[in-house]
């Protein structure tokens, strides 16, 4: 009898992590890009003065699309092996992304710096959040750094291997 209950309880977990959880995640995610895209980069564009024509504009809610576009398919996994396996695109991948968003402008800059930022933070989330294994190693991490009580998330965030992965995840966004 118990092996029974465990069985269902183990199938009971299955079909919530599928039919529950990856859902709620994807539709969380999305919503968090599309007020990313919506809400502050059109703000900051026109409460800066900048016109919605602008390329830098359009670049940016290109990659954010890319984002929503290739949300679902992305996956921690996926991301890590193409990570180890560019090692010699990398480079090449972080020039590139940066060239579209090239501007000399600070206001636009600090704009582009935060949307790329915030964007990278969330597929990040999407990609942890989705993954048995990763979740976890988060509430590890959780405690952890609840423990020392001292979050040093950010200086992790601007570490270079965090900035190229970030151009990997905006290289596959920006793909047509």
């Amino acid at each position: 009898m118990q092996d029974f209950l465990f069985g269902i309880g183990v199938l009971a977990l299955i079909v919530a992590w599928k039919y529950v959880w990856l859902p709620t995640i994807l539709d969380y995610t999305r919503d968090k890009l599309f007020d990313l895209r919506d809400g502050f980069l059109r703000e900051a564009f026109l409460q800066e003065k900048f016109p919605l024509d602008h390329p830098i504009y359009k670049s940016l809610r290109n990659l954010l699309n890319g984002h929503l576009k290739h949300t679902e398919s992305l996956s921690i996994w996926e991301f890590l092996a193409f990570y180890y396996s560019a090692k010699n695109l990398r480079k090449d991948l972080l020039v590139g992304v940066n060239e579209i968003f090239k501007t000399d402008d600070r206001r636009l800059n600090e704009i582009i710096s935060r949307v790329r930022f915030q964007s990278a933070k969330i597929m990040a989330e999407y990609m942890l959040l989705t993954s048995m294994i990763a979740i976890p190693m988060l509430f590890v991490a959780l405690v952890f750094f609840t423990l020392r009580r001292r979050s040093i998330f950010k200086k992790i965030l601007a570490t270079k291997p965090i900035v190229r992965a970030r151009a990997l995840i905006e290289s596959a966004a920006l793909v047509p």
